[in-house]
């Protein structure tokens, strides 16, 4: 599993590998979003439809294969910037721990 920070206002989607993970805390107001086999379809269209709003929040995605997680959060991140404003291409999501 990765968690991953989304914070539009900072432009970064930062992933987090380790359970461990310090540096970045999870703040009380940010919602988790899960995404996993029996809820991916639901909940992207979720985020597509905007239902998570458009602040900071985390993503906890569960598939058991790490390159297949990463190519999720690419995805999100073309959903929740279709326009490239938020989160710039040219910049590589980063992985934190």
């Amino acid at each position: 599993m990765i968690k991953v920070l989304v914070d539009p206002a900072a432009k970064i989607m930062t992933i987090h590998r380790r359970e461990a993970c310090k540096g970045v805390e999870m703040q009380s107001e940010d919602p988790t979003v899960k995404l996993d086999v029996a809820n991916v379809s639901s909940t992207l269209k979720k985020l597509n439809d905007g239902d998570y709003g458009m602040g900071r929040m985390w993503l906890e995605i569960e598939f058991g294969d790490d390159l297949f997680e990463h190519s999720v959060v690419q995805h999100v991140r073309t959903i929740l910037s279709p326009d490239n404003q938020a989160f710039s291409f040219n910049r590589s999501i980063g992985w934190h721990c």
